[in-house]
């Protein structure tokens, strides 16, 4: 029997051609999102409550009004905690698109990443909510388009950027891991098994683990889950296949196995994904939408990322009427602080895979 999610309430929007920016409006109350990376660049801010997340670089407390940032292909994990619920908007970015804007319109040739995983710095913070809401409106004005601009421009001055290293960046002498990525990326929907990684890597088995670890933040099997989500996203947004047989293509067991590691992974299930890239209208569920007014504009030329094409779909778990915590306050307890030991609990539990 299919269990509804009570507890937790997201609401997801693409904008742009080919899904060049996704837009994420979630308040959770008890999620953990298990190992996982993005193609994008994917920037946050807690704006009540807060969480945890973590890195191969260590782990951070989210408070309201800091700044959140994962490079493209960087793993990371995180969720809520005991005491308060988690409220955070996220843009993701995507790699093409923000590199030929950040050029064309800003005379910034930099390498989409950044060096910091974190900042305190409210101006960047509050930058960040004001270009949320400019791209919700998927606005035209110019008003809007300097808050976006300007926004980017602050991110990459402030926080700089450096060069991401990917499985598909894997040194040349690296030939071991080499022979392993390009087998996983041949290999990823059916059974791979370790032992045939270690003989391809000419090593033993547990020494692969190390080497991948080291090399990429995620172990053998991480990783290629991590390309089966990835492939899961591409046919879930470009095809109409039954979940169960995207499932079974990309090589999860049945569609209950899909939709687990997905929501692990990204916080939506793989139907509330598929509305949002795929529709033009407003896809709302549970009876309410949240989604800002939207009016797309004849024609893309002003917008920042290209023409416009907006799909929402929310996943609401609160009441209908139940209202949203207000940007930047605290929520959680009577003061919205945390246990500093429900953080240091919480954090040993996402240690790297």
């Amino acid at each position: 029997m299919a269990r509804r999610d009570t507890g937790n309430d997201v609401t997801y929007r693409v904008i742009g051609n080919n899904a060049a920016i996704e837009l994420v409006d979630a308040m959770y109350r008890k999620h953990q999102y298990s190992w996982h990376s993005h193609a994008e660049l994917v920037i946050a801010v807690t704006t009540a409550g807060g969480g945890h997340y973590s890195t191969p670089r260590g782990s951070e407390v989210a408070r309201p009004g800091r700044l959140i940032a994962f490079n493209p292909q960087q793993p990371h994990a995180g969720g809520t905690v005991s005491s308060a619920s988690w409220h955070y908007r996220a843009i993701h970015f995507d790699v093409a698109a923000l590199s030929e804007l950040l050029e064309t319109r800003l005379g910034i040739r930099a390498s989409i990443s950044l060096e910091a995983n974190g900042s305190t710095d409210s101006q960047l913070a509050v930058g960040f909510l004001a270009t949320f809401d400019s791209l919700s409106r998927a606005s035209t004005d110019l008003l809007d388009e300097e808050v976006i601009l300007d926004f980017l421009r602050s991110v990459f001055a402030r926080l700089g950027s450096e060069k991401v290293r990917t499985a598909r960046d894997v040194k040349h002498d690296d030939v071991r891991l080499r022979a392993v990525v390009e087998y996983m990326h041949a290999h990823f929907n059916i059974h791979i098994c370790l032992r045939d990684m270690a003989i391809l890597a000419k090593c033993e088995d547990y020494h692969l683990i190390r080497l991948f670890r080291h090399a990429f933040g995620f172990t053998p099997h991480a990783y290629v889950v991590q390309l089966r989500l990835n492939e899961a996203r591409r046919l879930l947004q470009h095809t109409r296949l039954p979940y169960a047989e995207i499932a079974g293509d990309v090589g999860f067991c049945d569609q209950s196995h899909l939709i687990r590691r997905f929501k692990g992974a990204y916080g939506i299930t793989p139907s509330l994904y598929r509305a949002a890239v795929n529709a033009r209208t407003q896809v709302s569920m549970a009876g309410r939408d949240l989604s800002p007014n939207f009016h797309p504009a004849a024609s893309g030329a002003g917008s920042p990322f290209g023409s416009t094409k907006s799909g929402v779909a929310t996943g609401l778990g609160a009441p209908p009427g139940a209202s949203r915590p207000g940007l930047l306050r605290k929520r959680g307890g009577a003061s919205g602080v945390f246990d500093r030991r429900e953080i240091t609990d919480a954090a040993q539990d996402l240690k790297v895979p």
